[in-house]
């Protein structure tokens, strides 16, 4: 793994430890007894109703997640289905597989991989949350189908945003860039603050919030400053390169840049790499011991 990844790819995703908490989770009542709450209601607090603490996405528990997931896969094979198109509902073992492939490449090892790839974001475009897609055997069903009917499957099932997929979307905890049926489906299973992109997760803000933290994320910040890099957090790093990689583009893709477009790419491309690397430097020596020791005292012992 990417030694840059998140809180969210960090996370434990054994097979059997997914599998099991979907049979757990079945034995309650299955699909039936959705956590699925679209009236703006707080998912997976505690009967105070204080906030959740949860290593999973959207503070839920991984139970949790994995209905939230299917509900939402079975409701998009269902207007597909109305659009006109085969398509089979992916169960959480594969979307959750997807997700914590985010941040590597086949044969590449975490180290090699920063030093390859930074962060991944102007550098890495065939991301395996992209080539994902709609999962392997939608996948093949849309491939096989005629050009025209190609592109219509594309729009009905994600918009105008073919590559925010319904497992990106659930990794990033953002469906706000979504469309087609996924959209669709998010806004009847996550509440509207989840789908918004503005949604903070309840365990983060915690963390965030921390004094300890707050301390932790300045010296990272002055870390990097003393490097020759202005950020005042981890999460503007990324925000600085995709808006300055969509600056670029200009919508196209990256591969068919040419002239001085192709020159700024290459040129940012070396910019997340030196940044990458003194990022990571800077989140080891301030960031990562701080958080580690909040995330033992919020969420207990780890897998």
């Amino acid at each position: 793994m990417n030694p840059l990844e998140t809180r969210h790819s960090r996370r434990w995703s054994a097979a059997l430890g997914i599998a099991l908490a979907i049979a757990a989770t079945a034995c309650g009542g299955g699909s039936g007894a959705s956590t699925s709450t679209p009236d703006g209601s707080a998912p997976g607090g505690s009967a105070n109703g204080s906030a959740p603490v949860s290593p999973e996405e959207f503070g839920l528990s991984l139970a949790e997640l994995a209905v939230r997931v299917e509900d939402t896969e079975g409701l998009i094979a269902k207007c597909m289905t109305e659009a006109g198109f085969d398509y089979v509902a992916l169960d959480f073992v594969t979307i959750k597989a997807a997700m914590d492939s985010d941040e590597t490449a086949a044969g590449v090892s975490s180290e090699d991989y920063l030093k390859q790839y930074g962060k991944g974001i102007t550098t890495q475009f065939d991301k395996p949350l992209v080539v994902f897609g709609a999962g392997p055997e939608n996948n093949a069903y849309l491939e096989a189908l005629p050009a025209a009917d190609q592109v219509a499957f594309r729009r009905a099932l994600w918009g105008d945003t073919p590559d925010r997929n319904h497992a990106r979307a659930v990794e990033d905890e953002d469906f706000s860039e979504t469309g087609g049926c996924t959209r669709s489906a998010a806004e009847q299973t996550f509440t509207p603050s989840e789908v918004s992109g503005s949604y903070l997760n309840p365990t983060d803000k915690l963390i965030e919030q921390d004094p300890r933290m707050v301390t932790a994320l300045a010296e990272w910040s002055d870390c990097m400053r003393a490097e020759g890099h202005e950020y005042s957090h981890p999460d503007a790093v990324d925000d600085d390169l995709r808006e300055r990689l969509d600056a670029i583009t200009q919508g196209q893709d990256p591969a068919t840049l040419t002239g001085p477009a192709l020159d700024a790419l290459r040129e940012l491309q070396g910019e997340e790499l030196a940044i990458a690397l003194v990022g990571f430097t800077c989140e080891e020596d301030h960031v990562e011991p701080v958080k580690a020791q909040i995330e033992l005292e919020l969420l207990g012992p780890q897998p």
